[in-house]
């Protein structure tokens, strides 16, 4: 037996509703160069070392370019870091003009070197603080 809703205004044939994040995903495509950033900002977090974050970009299927850094003051290399993702046609320029402030290769060798101090600080545990704790359960 079929029941009838009296006022369902419902359209059987339409589609379901999406939730909040697919709408804003369908509405607001991402830019290529806010993709980019993004993925700089995460492969920095994880990064243990320069290095580090040239192989974890890499991972995410980024072509690079200029990635070198001068081992000494007058080591020619190129002056931009250049990123395209995988089925992109276009390169991204890590400057401050294309990307923002800190996307350049000195910006994001430093942000991990920032980032490494930082975890390092989170998981030292003083060992003052150790013997206090000792003393006072002794």
């Amino acid at each position: 037996m079929q029941s009838k809703r009296p006022f369902s205004n419902r359209n059987p044939l339409k589609k379901t509703a999406l939730s909040y994040e697919d709408w804003l995903t369908t509405q607001y495509e991402i830019s290529l160069r806010e993709k980019v950033r993004r993925d700089i900002k995460e492969c920095i977090k994880k990064a243990a070392d320069y290095d580090d974050f040239i192989r974890l970009m890499k991972a995410r299927d980024y072509e690079i370019k200029g990635e070198k850094l001068p081992s000494s003051p007058g080591e020619k290399v190129p002056k931009y870091i250049t990123f395209r993702p995988a089925g992109d046609d276009r390169f991204v320029r890590g400057s401050k003009k294309s990307l923002g402030k800190g996307f350049t290769k000195e910006e994001i060798s430093s942000a991990i070197e920032k980032q490494i101090k930082i975890r390092s600080a989170m998981t030292t545990i003083p060992v003052k603080k150790i013997e206090d704790l000792a003393k006072k359960t002794a």
